[in-house]
């Protein structure tokens, strides 16, 4: 069958002929993957079944949301960078001064959905820019973020278990990865990363297992940081 992951029916047609759902990327409609489920869909047979979804529907609406996912972790006592929510309409300049008196200059404008691959993002290196800020992503909702010199970035790919009442039950990560941007798109995937001590790479393992044991779900989940 052929359709958009974000076309209700066409994910509900789909979970009528699957006893397990599983889910490649989070930009999907999380409502109807909630509502199959926690109150079913409809099987050929006309039989209404409960079809399990991973990593589940909690995670992937958490992540949908970058603002809240990075307080979501933070909760989870995990390090990240400074940030604050932005105002939107009327209420984004103001913000962006408040941000600024936050964390100086620069600092980064993230908006909060949709943003992947270095969309979505404006670097802000003075107030002359705020005005550009509004054009760019005014309409969106966003969160500001302190800046953070950027050395390289590092992966860990980890394996989440859980038992059938939805108790983690492990958390398995594999080596850390040094990847490669161009364009803004990962090219290249460095093992062992360069010039990089195996403490830092066990400490980023230990990173992405504690992001990974916060959430709700089987899977093999990727953590860039």
């Amino acid at each position: 069958m052929a359709g958009s992951f974000k076309d209700a029916a066409k994910v509900r047609e789909l979970a009528s002929r699957c006893d397990v759902l599983t889910v490649e990327i989070e930009h999907v409609n999380t409502e109807v993957l909630e509502e199959i489920a926690t109150q079913g869909v409809r099987t050929p047979s006309g039989e209404l079944r409960k079809v399990p979804v991973h990593p589940s529907w909690r995670t992937l609406r958490l992540v949908q949301d970058k603002f809240a996912q990075k307080e979501h972790f933070q909760a989870a006592g995990v390090p990240i960078a400074p940030q604050m929510a932005l105002g939107a309409g009327e209420l984004l300049p103001d913000s962006l001064k408040e941000a600024y008196q936050k964390f100086g200059f620069p600092f980064m404008v993230k908006a909060r959905k949709g943003s992947y691959d270095g969309r979505g993002n404006f670097k802000v290196n003075g107030p002359e820019d705020f005005e550009e800020v509004v054009k760019a992503l005014g309409k969106l909702p966003l969160y500001a973020e302190k800046w953070v010199p950027f050395a390289m970035e590092l992966a860990v790919m980890v394996i989440r278990t859980e038992d059938d009442a939805g108790n983690c039950t492990g958390v398995y990560a594999y080596p850390t990865v040094e990847t490669v941007h161009e364009d803004d798109v990962c090219k290249t995937v460095l093992m062992p990363p360069r010039k990089v001590d195996g403490a830092v790479c066990a400490q980023a393992q230990n990173v992405a297992q504690d992001v990974i044991r916060s959430l709700w779900g089987r899977g093999v989940f990727a953590v860039e940081m």
